[in-house]
């Protein structure tokens, strides 16, 4: 019955646990990559787009426009939206772009960076850390009793 449940704790903790903190530090060094090699600029928040997606209604996505270094109008949508409206209309945001594909951009700021990233983390913390307490719980009792 023990190696059962050692066995049903690897698989429901320690593996998705490890997947996940191995996911959020490879989000997170896709990030920090990003924001190594991006440009800089100041866009203008067009609009905050409501898109459905809570209970109480709708998540804002500021949709920026702004003018790369070399001249070239781009507009995009941020991947961090908020249940309030985080900017208003006409406001001036920096912005990170990618020089080689413009259109991959976003408004510089933490959540765009260390956000997800925590998140993963810290869910794959706390299934690791579940998996690795019974498993040694598990471990401790059975040299009790050899």
């Amino acid at each position: 019955m023990n190696k059962r449940l050692i066995r049903a704790v690897i698989y429901v903790c320690f593996i998705p646990g490890l997947t996940l903190l191995v996911g959020a530090f490879c989000l997170f060094q896709q990030k920090l990559n990003f924001i190594e090699k991006a440009s800089i600029v100041y866009g203008t928040v067009i609009e905050s787009i409501p898109l459905a997606g809570n209970k109480n209604g709708s998540l804002y996505y500021p949709h920026v426009s702004f003018v790369t270094k070399s001249g070239e109008p781009i507009d995009f949508t941020s991947t961090v939206g908020s249940s309030l409206p985080n900017y208003m209309e006409g406001s001036s945001v920096k912005v990170l772009y990618d020089p080689t594909n413009p259109n991959k951009a976003e408004i510089d700021g933490i959540h765009g960076y260390i956000v997800d990233p925590m998140l993963l983390g810290g869910l794959g913390v706390f299934f690791f850390l579940m998996g690795l307490g019974v498993v040694l719980n598990e471990y401790q009792k059975s040299r009790k009793t050899d």
